[in-house]
């Protein structure tokens, strides 16, 4: 999912294109005006904006006036995942088993998938010098 930060140049520059395309819709398509306003005073089925345009896409596609590729979604800061800030949060123990899960198998899919890690032996912090019995070990498991 493609997102404007909100907040930004290009998210006011959306919101303003996004008024423009209403009083469009409003003057010249009135049952996409019609549909919109619905949708956005039914606001406990659609959390944004940008939830009620996917819904308004679906139902009437090119007849919006959207441009193609046309970025209308804008997100708040606090919906970002920040892994650095995450990783930099977590004690020690859980970062060596996260990292050592995604050297060996790749980003997990759930939990599931890294319980038996919990067992393993800690790797050293430089890991080119890691041995090749715990290297094995760590593989197998």
């Amino acid at each position: 999912m493609l997102s404007v930060l909100e907040g930004t140049e290009e998210a006011k520059r959306i919101g303003k294109r996004l008024e423009r395309l209403e009083r469009k819709w409003k003057t010249k398509n009135p049952d996409i005006y019609h549909a919109s306003q619905e949708l956005l005073f039914s606001s406990q089925l659609f959390s944004s904006k940008g939830s009620i345009l996917d819904n308004l896409r679906e139902k009437f596609g090119v007849k919006l006036g959207f441009p193609r590729g046309f970025i209308y979604k804008i997100i708040k800061k606090e919906d970002i995942f920040d892994v650095a800030f995450y990783l930099d949060n977590l004690n020690s123990n859980i970062r060596d088993i996260m990292r050592r899960t995604i050297i060996f198998a790749g980003i997990p899919e759930s939990e599931a998938d890294i319980k038996h890690l919990w067992r393993l032996p800690r790797l050293p912090t430089d890991l080119k010098k890691i041995n090749r019995d715990l290297k094995d070990k760590v593989e197998s498991k």
